[in-house]
């Protein structure tokens, strides 16, 4: 398990994972988090890390809590997309979503930056899809 999907599960999934490994599932939402980084041996990162934007991953609201960050604030540190590259797009998914969730964007928010963030080929796609309404159906396109 990469630790981009670690850091994106809610704590009921991440004590099912620990569940599933025979590991303790009490703490708060950062101990389990680390405590799965560390099974899956990805130690060489911990919750702690992710703090490179002022807030751990854990601390952060739900959708309800209003963004602070704008998609301006923080365009320079995304990655663009353009569907001809060798990042593929589940990895530029799960790594938009946990920047995502670390500024606190809504759904709609995420909806609107991530097209933004498509170049080329890819922008063109999913121009094209004209049933795109959110961003369930956004990501599962």
């Amino acid at each position: 398990m990469k630790e981009t999907e670690i850091l994106l599960l809610s704590v009921e999934a991440l004590k099912k994972k620990l569940s599933e490994s025979a590991l303790p599932t009490t703490g708060n939402k950062k101990e389990l988090q680390n405590r799965l980084l560390s099974h899956f041996k990805t130690d060489n990162i911990s919750v702690d890390d992710a703090d490179e934007y002022g807030e751990a991953i854990s601390d952060m609201g739900s959708e309800d809590r209003k963004s602070q960050f704008t998609f301006k604030d923080v365009e320079d540190s995304l990655t663009t997309f353009c569907g001809n590259s060798k990042l593929d797009i589940e990895t530029w998914l799960l790594e938009f979503e946990l920047n995502a969730e670390i500024v606190g964007w809504s759904d709609l928010q995420k909806f609107v930056y991530a097209k933004q963030l498509l170049r080329g080929a890819a922008r063109l796609f999913i121009r094209s899809q004209l049933h795109l309404k959110d961003w369930v159906s956004f990501k599962s396109t």
